[in-house]
């Protein structure tokens, strides 16, 4: 049984390692761009760079 960074899935343990790797990048391709973030002013960080993207580009 694997535990790490995901811990545990449904209640149940990582069986694999594969399992394990598959929820990580789920969690940060998915879940951690889509969260909002408090330090971003509670924007997501894929809203934030958006904003960051179009002011920098009137800045320039």
């Amino acid at each position: 049984m694997l535990r790490g960074a995901c811990g545990r899935h449904r209640g149940r343990p990582w069986t694999t390692r594969e399992q394990l790797r598959l929820a990580i990048v789920w969690i940060e391709a998915r879940y951690h761009r889509r969260r909002q973030q408090l330090r971003l002013g509670k924007l997501s960080p894929i809203d934030f760079e958006a904003i960051m993207k179009d002011a920098v580009a009137l800045a320039a």
